[in-house]
């Protein structure tokens, strides 16, 4: 009987190399249309998270007839605050604090006032972290490491508000207790009207974004403790500048771009809108009316700087 030559199929090492040279390839074409996926989706979780804080800032303003106010802070005096009262002499915290009720925290909101009523003459930053260092999603941007981030001090938000189109105080006229001078929508020493956004709503920046840092004591950010407008950003230069934002502490071996200066209790502090979705080259940006857009770092610097304003009766609008 004749054996039959029977030979198993099998690759050579030249067709493995091939397949395996294809597959590189293929996974290279494929990785950066799945980054890019992966970054938009980043971007629309954090554009909801700003459209539910516009939301319950204008909530806040048909519940009490006014924007929230911006800080209630050393230099804007809490125990004698003009609009609203503060809740104690020594409240020292921002505007996140104050929408909670409508962006669903009411418990830490009230957690927060029940300790400030029996803390008179105590700081919120003070409080420790049952109190200052209860972290709250809808101000985390998922794309940023830092997210969430507490220090001693309490917890820090990716999201700022529009105080204007210039620094937060200084030698021109801008007082360290805030005030009209500024002239965006979220203020310390005064709070705004959607009547007196005479801009117009879907036109008048509300809120953005900004980077978080850990290493060392960056303030931007600071829910707590917050005098220099650690919770504001301003539109006096384009989206993730270049030029430093200017706040009390900066934190330690900051990257290209988060720069910062620290002015300690100085003046010309100011924080630009930035983001690190940068790679898109952009940041979030919710108007007045709620509306979410995305806002290039191209963005002509006049168009930016009168969408900061709410009655600067500006030329054109955002893209």
């Amino acid at each position: 009987m004749k054996r039959r030559d029977i030979r198993a199929a099998a690759f050579t090492l030249i067709e493995l190399l091939v397949v395996i040279a294809i597959i590189a390839i293929l996974i290279g074409l494929l990785l950066p249309a799945v980054q890019k996926i992966r970054q938009t989706i980043v971007r629309l979780q954090c554009e909801n998270n700003m459209h539910q804080i516009a939301v319950g800032i204008n909530s806040y303003h048909d519940g009490n007839g006014y924007f929230p106010y911006g800080q209630f802070a050393g230099y804007a005096n809490n125990s004698s605050m003009p609009v609203p009262p503060a809740p104690s002499a020594k409240g020292c915290f921002t505007w996140p604090v104050l929408i909670m009720p409508y962006i669903e925290q009411g418990n830490q909101y009230d957690n927060v006032m029940t300790w400030c009523a029996a803390n008179p003459g105590t700081p919120t930053y003070q409080a420790g972290a049952a109190v200052n260092g209860v972290k709250i999603p809808t101000y985390m941007c998922p794309g940023d490491p830092s997210a969430g981030k507490v220090l001693g001090e309490g917890f820090h938000t990716n999201y700022l508000a529009c105080n204007g189109d210039t620094l937060y105080w200084g030698p021109t006229g801008l007082a360290q207790s805030g005030g009209l001078a500024n002239r965006g929508v979220i203020l310390a020493g005064a709070v705004i009207r959607l009547s007196d956004v005479s801009d117009g709503v879907s036109t008048t920046l509300l809120v953005s974004e900004t980077i978080l840092w850990t290493p060392g004591d960056d303030r931007r950010g600071r829910v707590y403790n917050s005098y220099q407008g650690e919770t504001f950003f301003s539109t006096l230069r384009q989206p993730n500048s270049g030029a430093a934002d200017a706040q009390f502490s900066c934190g330690t071996t900051l990257p290209t771009y988060l720069p910062c200066t620290a002015i300690s209790g100085g003046a010309n502090s100011v924080n630009s809108a930035r983001s690190l979705h940068n790679s898109m080259g952009g940041v979030n940006a919710a108007m007045c009316d709620g509306s979410v857009r995305f806002v290039t770092n191209t963005v002509d610097p006049l168009l930016w700087a009168g969408a900061g304003t709410r009655a600067g009766n500006e030329a054109g609008q955002l893209p």
